[in-house]
């Protein structure tokens, strides 16, 4: 076994309390975080800051599509907001739903995302890329 090596190291970057990570899939160049402060931040393989989204209240779910192309987010209000790994350029999407979301999963091979509601589940897809 070899040693290890810490890449980069994260000292309460929402502050204190619970951190929750989702690391990108496919090249795992991108490292999305977000805790009680109510922010993404999107942090690139070298420990640095390459996008900070600010959300309307606190993150629900967030969720990498199974490319790695696309950061799906959620939190209480009615949008959808997603950020493309390869422009670096953030979405908002307003899904006209009055329920807060609570949950959110891709397709595995389509761009196509469910999002849940405490009352229903809906599916939701993007145009093909």
């Amino acid at each position: 076994m070899g040693t290890e090596k810490i890449l980069f190291r994260l000292e309460q970057p929402h502050g204190p309390g619970n951190i929750y990570v989702a690391w990108q899939k496919g090249s795992g160049m991108y490292l999305a975080t977000t805790g009680v402060d109510s922010i993404i931040n999107i942090f690139d393989r070298y420990g640095e800051v390459q996008e900070r989204i600010r959300l309307s209240s606190l993150c629900q779910g967030f969720a990498w599509d199974n490319n790695g192309d696309l950061l799906a987010m959620i939190s209480q209000g009615p949008e959808l907001i997603l950020w493309d790994s390869n422009t670096n350029k953030k979405n908002s999407i307003d899904i006209g739903l009055k329920d807060a979301l609570s949950c959110l999963i891709w397709a595995k091979k389509t761009y196509s995302c469910i999002r849940q509601t405490f009352k229903k589940n809906y599916m939701w897809c993007l145009e093909s890329r």
